[in-house]
C-alpha cells in the first residue's frame, strides 16, 4: 500500500478512475452546469482519464490514477474565489497557489453544452499556461468533473480528466 494525499473513499469517484477519456466523455456529456458560485472555495483534486493511456487495460489505469493521489504528485486541487481561481500545490489548505484562471459560467463547451469555463489566459501565467481550459461540470453535491484542454493554433488537445471534491474548511 502507499501514501496517500487523500483517500478515494467517495463512491462516485472510485469507479470513474479505470475509465478512458472515452468513456469519461460520456460521463461528462450527461451532467449539468455548477451554479454561478457553487464551485467557491478549496477543493481536492484527483486526475484521471490522461492523454495517452486509452489503451492500457481498467486495471493499470486504476493503478496509475491511484499512484497519482500519493506524494509523487504535488497537485493538491484548485481553490475558487468568486471569477478567480488557482491551482494549489503540496497542501490541502488550497495556501500555495500557482497556476491562476478566471472562472466564467455557463459557457459553451466543447461538446456545445453549457460548461463553467476555466481559463488560465491571465496576465498571472507564464505563457505556456495561457493556452490551458478546464472545463467543469457538476457529478454531486460538491463533487465536480472537469477536463484540461490545451489549445494550440491548429487543435484542441484533451489531455485528462479530474473530479474537484469540497474541502471542508477548518478556518
Amino acid at each position: 500500500m502507499f501514501i496517500t494525499k487523500s483517500i478515494i473513499h467517495n463512491s462516485t469517484i472510485s469507479p470513474l478512475l479505470g475509465n478512458t477519456q472515452y468513456e469519461l466523455n460520456d460521463v461528462f456529456d450527461t451532467l449539468s452546469v455548477p451554479l454561478k458560485g457553487e464551485l467557491d472555495g478549496c477543493y481536492r483534486g484527483c486526475l484521471m482519464g490522461i492523454i495517452g493511456t486509452n489503451w492500457l487495460n481498467r486495471l493499470t489505469r486504476i493503478y496509475i490514477h491511484r499512484l497519482l493521489q500519493t506524494v509523487i504528485n504535488p497537485w493538491a486541487g484548485k481553490w475558487f474565489d468568486g471569477i478567480n481561481g488557482a491551482n494549489y500545490w503540496f497542501t490541502q489548505s488550497g495556501k500555495i497557489r500557482w497556476g491562476h484562471y478566471l472562472v466564467e459560467d455557463d459557457i459553451q463547451g466543447q461538446d456545445a453544452l453549457p460548461v463553467t469555463l476555466l481559463s488560465y489566459d491571465v496576465e498571472k501565467n507564464m505563457g505556456m499556461l495561457r493556452s490551458i481550459r478546464g472545463e467543469v461540470r457538476k457529478l454531486n453535491e460538491g463533487l465536480f468533473l472537469a477536463r484540461m484542454h490545451y489549445v494550440t493554433k491548429h487543435k484542441i488537445i484533451r489531455v485528462l480528466y479530474f473530479t474537484l471534491e469540497k474541502v471542508q474548511s477548518s478556518e
